[in-house]
């Protein structure tokens, strides 16, 4: 019955369900949330030699986290957006990147 309407409210309001998919998502994190943010700053400081995807800019970051980094967003026509496509069919070699981050 929970996964019936669970699958109604999909169709129905996809945005709403992923709402509240990522809600719970995140409240699963809780403690764990602020040992991934370490390791990302981690990242952030020590990931010059490595081939970095960032996917999407949070609204408002107004910046690629590096120079190394090549930003990929559909809709985002800013300056430092380095190719306007959609995630679902990126069009790099695998193998490409050693990290990819979509926040």
């Amino acid at each position: 019955m929970k996964r019936a309407i669970i699958s109604a409210l999909k169709a129905i309001a996809p945005d709403l369900w992923y709402y509240i998919y990522y809600r719970r998502s995140l409240a699963k994190l809780g403690a764990d949330s602020a040992v991934a943010a370490i390791c990302f700053e981690q990242l952030l400081q020590s990931g010059s030699a490595k081939a970095c995807l960032q996917i999407g800019v949070k609204e408002g970051m107004g910046r690629k986290y590096g120079e190394h980094w090549i930003s990929v967003d559909k809709f985002d026509t800013r300056p430092f957006i380095d190719r306007n496509d959609d995630i679902n069919d990126l069009q790099f070699p695998t193998s490409t990147f050693d990290v990819a981050v979509c926040m």
